[in-house]
């Protein structure tokens, strides 16, 4: 039995990890609920096809809730903090906020102080891993701060809360850093079939890298045709990536670097793809070379 006071759980935003955690979490009697005034038809459809319950505003939202999972772009997650933090101390539900957003560590202590200005219950988390779903990982909510207790509570077959103390901003630095490796590699995969489609030498390049590195193929095989669906979302996640490393004392340039290749393959015609669409077209990496490639020449135009 789940104790009763942390039964209703509030999802904000409904796109794919925030649908497939709300799907679970119904799925396990959790009373799960978000808001989908001015989210996309996108969301909108993700939400419905899971059947969590809409409420009409956030203020209903959070007055409703026994614990609030911010799981936005990074970009929004500061704004969606300023104004649901206060709706939570407004309605008195002295629900838990907890930070679930691809952002540094000090964006999340950032993001704790305005919690702590309204006594409202913080928690940092950081998620790691696909939506859940038969047949895959469990996905991985790291969390830190004082109230592990309670988000562990939402562990379930296919969500795993794994503990990394009482520290606010321990559970983002996790996914930070590993974020960096798996979509920072992805970037600089990326950059490099592009530089050498520039140069000229783009068919070798992977002609090579199939035969001496397979599993490098492999890999992009399965990630180069759809990762400009998610481009515009890592934009922000590779410049709070960036501050991460800088604060750490390491270059922040990296990433930066892969900023600015998400940035181009948003403007991609596969970026106004779903994930789930550009899979199902079976790109081959040529294909989806060529229309990078593409993409470049327009932005090399325009400069």
């Amino acid at each position: 039995m789940h104790q009763r006071n942390l039964n209703r759980i509030a999802i904000i935003g409904a796109g794919n990890m925030g649908s497939g955690v709300a799907a679970e979490l119904l799925a396990n009697g959790f009373d799960v609920a978000t808001c989908l005034k001015g989210r996309s038809q996108r969301s909108r459809k993700l939400a419905a096809g899971v059947g969590v319950r809409n409420v009409g505003d956030n203020e209903t939202l959070a007055a409703r809730a026994d614990m609030l999972l911010s799981i936005v772009p990074p970009s929004a997650a500061m704004t969606v903090a300023r104004e649901i933090v206060p709706l939570i101390r407004e309605t008195a539900s002295k629900a838990l906020y907890v930070e679930c957003n691809a952002v540094a560590p000090s964006t999340v202590h950032e993001i704790a102080k305005i919690a702590a200005s309204h006594q409202v219950g913080f928690q940092d988390a950081g998620i790691v891993g696909a939506p859940p779903r038969a047949g895959r990982l469990p996905v991985r909510f790291y969390t830190s701060g004082p109230h592990g207790d309670a988000l562990r509570q939402i562990a379930t077959e296919r969500i795993d809360v794994k503990m990394l103390g009482t520290e606010i901003g321990r559970a983002s630095a996790m996914k930070m850093v590993y974020a960096s490796l798996n979509k920072g590699t992805n970037a600089l995969r990326a950059a490099a079939i592009l530089v050498a489609e520039q140069l000229g030498v783009g068919e070798d390049l992977r002609r090579e890298v199939e035969q001496s590195l397979p599993d490098v193929h492999t890999s992009m095989l399965k990630r180069m045709p759809n990762i400009a669906c998610d481009a515009e979302r890592f934009t922000g996640e590779m410049r709070e990536i960036a501050a991460t490393y800088k604060a750490a004392g390491v270059t922040p340039r990296f990433h930066e670097g892969a900023k600015w290749i998400y940035e181009l393959l948003s403007d991609s015609p596969i970026a106004e793809e779903s994930r789930d669409e550009a899979d199902a077209k079976k790109r081959s990496l040529d294909e989806v070379t060529d229309i990078y490639y593409r993409t470049l020449l327009d932005h090399l135009g325009r400069v």
